[in-house]
């Protein structure tokens, strides 16, 4: 069956994001680790996915400027439960906005303290603050790649070469210099704060 993301847990807020961080990744029953690794370790570099992936604005992902870094902003749910994610897509070597809605393959629990509660099949919320943004940004890779079942099996490069347009989809030496340009992207972030996406 098929749920709302932003209607998951009954008498619960979900949230679209409040902080992004590579502990909201939790894998489901997709073998899409290369991909939730890929998206934990970009999470690591603070802003990178709220300023060049996620694309619905202030209401849904852009930080404003004028927060400060003491100030936690909760991003909720989109009024009408679509979003976009910008994407390099191997098949047009481009990058392209990939829209989805909220909606997320999920079963039934009947069991313990959670009974009669959706749960995803796939990528799960942030167990603490129940934040969907990884369950929606990998259905964005599903789109992108054309099902759920074409993210089995993968390597983490290729998901960071998704997110940054670096590196072919199995990574590359794109300008000849004999380093993989996804891992030198991340050099970038991570030393120098270049927030350029090429």
């Amino acid at each position: 069956m098929w749920c709302r993301a932003s209607r998951l847990y009954k008498g619960e807020q979900m949230i679209f994001f409040e902080s992004v961080e590579p502990t909201d990744v939790r894998q489901g029953l997709l073998g899409d680790c290369w991909l939730l690794g890929a998206i934990s370790a970009m999470a690591e570099f603070p802003g990178f996915i709220e300023e060049n992936v996620f694309q619905n604005g202030e209401s849904a992902g852009k930080l404003p400027k004028s927060l400060g870094k003491d100030i936690v902003p909760k991003f909720q749910c989109t009024e009408d439960c679509k979003y976009k994610f910008k994407l390099w897509s191997p098949f047009t070597r481009k990058f392209e906005i990939i829209e989805v809605d909220d909606w997320v393959p999920c079963y039934k629990n009947w069991r313990g303290k959670y009974q009669n509660r959706c749960e995803p099949v796939f990528a799960k919320p942030s167990q603490v603050t129940n934040e969907v943004w990884v369950l929606l940004l990998e259905k964005a890779f599903a789109k992108l790649f054309g099902s759920y079942d074409a993210l089995n099996g993968g390597q983490a490069i290729s998901g960071c070469s998704v997110l940054t347009g670096l590196g072919g989809v199995k990574g590359g030496d794109l300008d000849g210099d004999g380093e993989d340009d996804a891992s030198k992207a991340c050099y970038r972030w991570r030393i120098q704060g270049d927030t350029s996406i090429k």
